[in-house]
């Protein structure tokens, strides 16, 4: 029950989105957000028996605790809460699911495949014309995750598995369908043309070509894998995409460009991290909460920052695009080492696993996600964090088994999710009001969730553009409320005042 429970959380995630008139990535996030904390809310509270700790449960649970104390004293709590549950819910869902036997971990992770071969075939399909409009504005092909980066992410972390699949398969007709999930995948990374997720190919592919050296009894299968791969990279290779792409080598620039970081989004990256080292400072231990880079990041942000938009509402992206360096910088010194302790427990639980096959998968998607923990968001974003929860999730090492968790436990950690669930359906519904776009609409959306900063920046503008100061005021102290470091909204407040004072008539 909890392996169905997990495989739909990681699902549900790939292809959930709100179909709203509403330009931002939201759309696609929040309900995917809802999908896997509603998910991992069940799979927790539904253990029969007493959860068996490890020493990798206790790392996992350690740093779901350092991010909710982090949320805690963050200057913005609601984007804090919004990051924390995230983290929460994917420590739950692998937690639970490791409690199950090792064939229902393996039917979970064929479903998950599937459904990857599934998003895979949606994103080709939406790069060749066949489908049209379903990414976010300007982020083609994003299929059913909004935007490419994303869609490159899940499908790098896939392949391993897809991989093994291929290989350890009993049946013919289940091998050749993983090695299809290979050919689609790979396509559809190179396709997207993002450089981490070409990165994460990449790397993850040198893995399995060592595994495939070391696994002499089943070289023939190995070469189904490579054969699958090379002809899925040739397919898209050789043939057009009917992309709106400005480069008559496309494939060859971004090949060029791969470490690339002095002109562009690398350069941009750049340019954030250095910058916000001094936040670190300011906020050594716990960092400034979780998804509050945004929030603290105008106070430090250097001249001619190419990343940050000085009269805009908000003034950047919602989030670091590293999550190492999200790490330290939002969740601190003590968020930094329990994320490096949770690394090394789950590299030595995997190293202790008999199954070599599942070994090498596992150690191949780490291999993976190197390259996209450093230069992108994957461990702040629903879809790629499920994955990584239902794939990578390996059998609790009873050897070092350490703690047996309190049936109450899960109770409670399963209330928590169902009340961030609650919190998530709220921001979802105020999304909805947003997409509207009327001053009514948007008013609506401010009263139902506290916490939504994007709806009040809109409802600001409108009224500002009518010179309806008096109103104008209360919503841009609600914005200075929920991001004090933003500059725009103090710079309309301190114009509305001054249109606002009254005037001293002059002497004759």
């Amino acid at each position: 029950m909890i392996a169905a429970v997990a495989a739909t959380a990681a699902i549900t995630a790939m292809f959930v989105f709100a179909p709203l008139a509403d330009l931002s990535l939201d759309r696609y996030q929040l309900p995917k957000e809802l999908a896997l904390i509603a998910a991992s809310a069940l799979a927790i509270g539904g253990l029969a028996r007493r959860v068996r700790w490890d020493v990798l449960d206790l790392a996992t649970g350690l740093a779901a605790l350092v991010s909710i104390a982090s949320a805690a004293t963050a200057t913005n709590g609601w984007i804090g809460a919004r990051l924390a549950a995230l983290t929460v819910a994917a420590v739950a869902l692998a937690t639970a699911l490791r409690e199950e036997d090792e064939d229902a971990r393996d039917r979970a992770r064929g479903w998950v495949i599937a459904a990857a071969g599934v998003l895979a075939a949606i994103t080709l399909a939406e790069a060749y014309g066949v489908i049209v409009g379903m990414s976010s504005y300007g982020r083609a092909p994003g299929a059913t995750l909004g935007q490419r980066n994303t869609v490159a992410h899940v499908l790098a972390i896939v392949v391993p598995f897809a991989w093994r699949a291929s290989i350890v398969a009993k049946h013919a007709r289940s091998r050749l369908g993983a090695m299809a999930v290979v050919a689609l995948a790979s396509a559809a990374i190179v396709v997207t043309r993002s450089r981490a997720g070409w990165l994460a190919l990449g790397t993850g592919v040198i893995a399995l070509v060592v595994w495939a050296a070391l696994d002499r009894g089943r070289r023939a299968r190995h070469l189904g894998g490579v054969v699958a791969m090379a002809s899925g990279i040739a397919a898209v290779v050789l043939t057009r995409p009917a992309l709106a792409w400005r480069t008559a080598h496309p494939y060859r620039d971004t090949f060029e460009r791969l470490l690339d970081a002095s002109g562009g989004s690398g350069h941009g990256r750049l340019v954030q991290i250095d910058a916000s080292r001094a936040l670190i400072a300011e906020h050594p231990w716990l960092g400034v909460g979780p998804g509050n880079w945004a929030v603290e990041y105008p106070s430090v942000s250097p001249p001619g920052d190419p990343t940050f938009y000085a009269d805009a509402w908000e003034h950047t992206g919602r989030l670091l695009t590293s999550d190492v360096a999200a790490l330290a910088i939002e969740r601190g010194v003590i968020g930094a080492i329990t994320g490096l302790v949770c690394l090394v427990a789950l590299v030595i639980v995997i190293s202790r696993l008999e199954d070599r096959s599942l070994r090498a998968a596992s150690l191949a998607c780490l291999a993976a996600l190197v390259p996209l923990v450093l230069f992108d968001s994957v461990l702040q974003i629903a879809a790629p964090l499920a994955a990584i929860a239902v794939l990578l999730v390996p059998p609790i090492d009873r050897e070092v088994r350490v703690w047996s968790a309190p049936r109450w436990l899960g109770i409670v950690i399963a209330t928590g999710l169902m009340l961030a669930a609650t919190h998530r359906a709220i921001e979802i519904q105020a999304l909805a009001l947003r997409a509207h776009g009327t001053p009514g609409a948007l008013a609506a959306a401010a009263r139902f969730d506290p916490g939504d900063y994007t709806s009040r920046a809109r409802l600001a503008e409108t009224l500002l553009a009518e010179r309806d100061c008096a109103h104008a005021i209360p919503v841009l102290d609600e914005m200075i409320a929920l991001r004090p470091r933003h500059r725009r909204p103090r710079i309309e407040r301190e114009v509305c005042e001054a249109l606002t004072a009254p005037r001293t008539p002059r002497a004759r």
